[in-house]
């Protein structure tokens, strides 16, 4: 955590007003943490990369959620670093009008969905025309995936503004390596949250992998059941 520390200089909003941008969605149950992570690539290094994370929680009994996860919820929704979403469920309307404001701001080239509890916000998004996909969650994607962002961390070219959900979520990662050195994020123990975590390795690894341009919203009927690798 101390290398990860490295990126935590404030982010310059105005000048990715307009950026390229990939977007990672890791949904969860309605009652639990969902976390959706726009990264851009560097204007001046395109093998650095920024992310903006934002996180969402049912409203209903946030301090108490956060003894239970032994954090601050209540200090980080004021300070607006994650959405309280109204009731005791996670309001999908509310991730999916985030992402929607992101597309207003950013130039979307890509929304990656984890396949689970994706429908209710990839759905809408899909049928508006938005460049929506789902993400395989396995080794065969993620293994290539987390070298990518280790190798932007450990050079110091991941700036994540120092945003402290996201700092939470990357501090609970646990490696799983098999015998032929494939790694996955588990969670270290069973109520950590790593879902920040992972939202930003879905769209870093896209950002890393578009060196060329693509229209930021693609049409044909073959692009919503596009695999990323």
């Amino acid at each position: 955590m101390t290398v990860y520390e490295r990126g935590a200089d404030p982010i310059d909003f105005e000048a990715l007003a307009g950026a390229p941008c990939w977007i990672g969605v890791d949904m969860s149950t309605t009652t639990d943490l969902t976390a959706v992570v726009a990264a851009f690539r560097h204007s001046d290094d395109d093998e650095r990369f920024v992310v903006l994370p934002h996180f969402f929680i049912p409203g209903d009994n946030v301090r108490a959620r956060g003894e239970r996860d032994g954090v601050p919820y209540p200090a980080w929704k004021d300070e607006g670093h994650l959405t309280a979403t109204p009731g005791n469920v996670i309001d999908y309307r509310a991730v999916e009008r985030h992402i929607r404001s992101l597309a207003d701001r950013y130039d979307v080239r890509e929304i990656n969905f984890d396949p689970a509890y994706a429908q209710p916000v990839m759905g809408p998004l899909t049928d508006d025309g938005f460049p929506t996909a789902t993400m395989r969650q396995g080794w065969v994607t993620q293994s290539p995936a987390l070298n990518t962002l280790e190798r932007a961390i450990v050079a110091g070219k991941f700036q994540h503004g120092g945003h402290p959900v996201l700092r939470w979520c990357f501090q609970n990662v646990a490696i799983h390596t098999d015998s032929a050195g494939n790694r996955t994020m588990h969670k270290g123990k069973s109520t950590d949250r790593i879902d920040g975590a992972v939202a930003t390795w879905m769209a870093v690894s896209r950002a890393a992998a578009n060196e060329q341009p693509t229209p930021s919203v693609l049409t044909g009927d073959n692009w919503q059941d596009y695999a990323a690798f």
